[in-house]
């Protein structure tokens, strides 16, 4: 028994002999429900994986669905290329006041190519975004979907209010421009394309604007790191002019290691818009470029208490995002 145990600490020692250091998780994951896992692409292995019953466990996909839905209207030339610009409606799309008090986002109607059946769901449909909202003051309860949703600073998502690009769509999350392109792609063929993706629980059925919004559409991480290993490697059943697109419009930055780094932040609640404790969901997912190395990285979590100072005060996402880079940091990536 002791020599397996043996056997099996080399052979986790060996795939992981490039990483001086193993990542200190609990510290850096301290009040949280987490999993990390990193992949690398150029010796197809896994290198290390943190919590797999949490990476086994679907849960909302949030704004990482943006990755999808970025290749599938390249595929479908909605988007012709990175530089194709969305034009923002400024009378029907982004923040909409309906007091001084409460102005929320609502969804755009889609003039280009948009049909009246698709436009008139659009006009008739509230905005419900999975993106990270302040804390509800003592009091207030937090309400979304065709419902009003807590107090919330009118420009708190300026730069959604202006035209976009495939590259701003990504870098700022903007959630109209998603829910002007999905009624465009429609319903069949999203669910062709997800089922060719492998794409969780492939459940659209919270609606065709919002099923990833915390309504229905899921995914493990397990799962997320697969679809971005296959993207990565131009081995998705789809084109590879709509993969190489996505690559040239995630969100891009370079460390001070001169490592290269691409991912997107995903947020909202574990439970949905109604989760009566309000525990956040964060996601971050993407590649690293490391030497003549890359890695597919994938970071989700859920904080153990709700409405904690942490969770309150910071964006989930980039919640995960922080988490990611401290992890890559202590393994010298």
């Amino acid at each position: 028994m002791k020599k397996n145990i043996y056997l099996l600490t080399i052979i986790f020692m060996l795939s992981t002999t490039a990483f001086a250091d193993t990542p200190n998780f609990k510290k850096i994951f301290k009040d949280t429900d987490a999993c990390f896992i990193l992949f690398d692409l150029t010796t197809n292995k896994n290198v290390i994986t943190y919590n797999s019953n949490r990476c086994n466990e679907r849960v909302f996909a949030c704004s990482t669905f943006k990755i999808p839905i970025a290749i599938m209207a390249f595929d479908q030339k909605i988007l012709q290329d990175e530089n194709t610009v969305i034009k923002w409606d400024k009378g029907s799309v982004a923040i909409r006041k309906i007091s001084n008090e409460y102005p929320y986002p609502v969804i755009p109607v889609g003039k280009r190519g948009s049909s009246r059946r698709d436009a008139n769901i659009l006009a008739s449909t509230t905005l419900r975004p999975c993106n990270w909202i302040p804390a509800v003051p003592a009091g207030m309860t937090r309400k979304f979907g065709l419902q009003q949703p807590h107090k919330i600073n009118r420009e708190a998502f300026p730069s959604w209010n202006q035209d976009q690009t495939p590259k701003s769509w990504l870098q700022n999350s903007t959630v109209w421009v998603s829910q002007w392109i999905m009624p465009q792609i429609g319903m069949i063929k999203i669910k062709k394309y997800l089922r060719l993706f492998s794409y969780g629980n492939q459940d659209m059925s919270g609606g065709i604007t919002k099923a990833w919004l915390g309504y229905s559409l899921k995914i493990s991480a397990y799962e997320q790191m697969n679809f971005l290993k296959n993207l990565w490697k131009g081995t998705l059943p789809i084109s590879s002019h709509a993969m190489a697109l996505l690559k040239k419009c995630l969100p891009k930055e370079i460390t001070s290691s001169g490592n290269i780094f691409y991912g997107k932040t995903g947020a909202g609640y574990i439970d949905g818009g109604e989760d009566p404790n309000g525990r956040m969901l964060g996601w971050f997912v993407g590649y690293v470029i490391h030497d003549n190395y890359q890695y597919v990285f994938v970071t989700n979590f859920t904080d153990l208490k709700s409405n904690s100072t942490e969770s309150t005060a910071t964006n989930p996402g980039e919640r995960a995002k922080r988490f990611t880079k401290e992890i890559l940091q202590e393994m010298h990536l």
